[in-house]
């Protein structure tokens, strides 16, 4: 795996890690889902909380099966990146793979629902999962930003996505999708 992409993915990695304790746990997807409800102003128990909660833990379960190669409910970082080596040695498998999953959270992030991605809810949307301030400034919004108009696009992000997994470029938008590295 290119040097670049291995340090993106640890980088996404580490912000699905909620909680910083080197796994990823059902713990740390409830912890995000959280945050994310409350992004979207569900109040827990209300039947538009408990709608998110069973998508996002399809979601969930589904990272779960894919890259719990031992199958004890905690997602290393050895296995993340184990399973992401394999999923990108075929592009359009790996595309078909991962756009679902980045268009349903494109579509929670996007809270005004107009279809694009402002920079209050892009630092919204990181801040949930715990990115701090440093790693997502102006600078950063604008890389991914690709057509300058001010906003993300559904197609802008899936550009982004592509990049994120398959341009060892370090100054390609996909590079800054979480954040400065």
């Amino acid at each position: 795996m290119n040097k670049q992409i291995r340090k993106r993915l640890v980088r996404f990695y580490n912000v699905f890690d909620a909680d910083g304790d080197g796994y990823i746990t059902q713990v740390d997807a409830e912890r995000s889902l959280g945050n994310l409800a409350a992004l979207r102003g569900y109040k827990k128990g209300s039947p538009d909380y408990e709608s998110f909660r069973a998508a996002y833990l399809i979601y969930w379960n589904d990272l779960l099966e894919a890259t719990d190669l031992d199958q004890n409910s905690e997602i290393t970082e050895e296995e993340w990146l184990q399973y992401h080596e394999e999923l990108l040695t075929n592009k359009s498998k790996a595309m078909q793979t991962i756009l679902p999953s980045v268009f349903a959270l494109f579509d929670v992030m996007d809270a005004d629902g107009n279809g694009s991605i402002s920079m209050t809810e892009y630092r919204n949307f990181m801040h949930a999962f715990g990115v701090p301030d440093k790693w997502i400034g102006d600078e950063v919004f604008q890389k991914l930003d690709i057509n300058k108009d001010g906003s993300i696009s559904k197609k802008e992000m899936g550009e982004v996505v592509d990049q994120m997994y398959f341009n060892p470029d370090p100054s390609c938008p996909g590079n800054y999708l979480f954040g400065i590295l």
